[in-house]
């Protein structure tokens, strides 16, 4: 079973996310709704994969929310991140792939997305763990 954590701004898309998961026995979910926990979060779960929402609310700036996956991949080692971008956003769709290409995270999800898309990425990204 693998443990992914998730970070996220809404607090519906965790519920939903566990929701449709909850059955899997391939995955352990855990989730942090506050971003200024989430580094000591992801230290004490220890998630192959951390699924990270870029927030673009109040402090929380895209560029913020990259500078995170930075801090996770230094404090975590070998962690894998995928990011949620929201695909209407230009700013946070060029920050993205950006980051993509600099390997400061592994991959990322539209918002838009289906949940089955969502969880073939994270099959994918949880295939070597055991």
């Amino acid at each position: 079973m693998s443990s992914v954590l998730l970070i996220l701004n809404r607090r519906i898309l965790g519920d939903t996310l566990i929701k449709t998961m909850k059955d899997s026995p391939q995955f352990q979910l855990h989730t942090e709704y506050e971003y200024d926990n989430a580094i000591s979060a992801a230290i004490a779960i220890q998630p192959v994969v951390a699924v990270l929402e870029l927030s673009n609310a109040g402090e929380w700036t895209i560029q913020r929310c990259i500078e995170l996956c930075d801090r996770l991949k230094e404090e975590c080692y070998g962690i894998k991140i995928l990011v949620l971008c929201p695909e209407e956003n230009k700013d946070a769709c060029d920050s993205t792939v950006a980051a993509v290409q600099a390997c400061r995270v592994d991959d990322f999800v539209f918002y838009d997305a289906s949940r089955k898309y969502l969880i073939s990425k994270l099959e994918s990204m949880t295939q070597n763990d055991g």
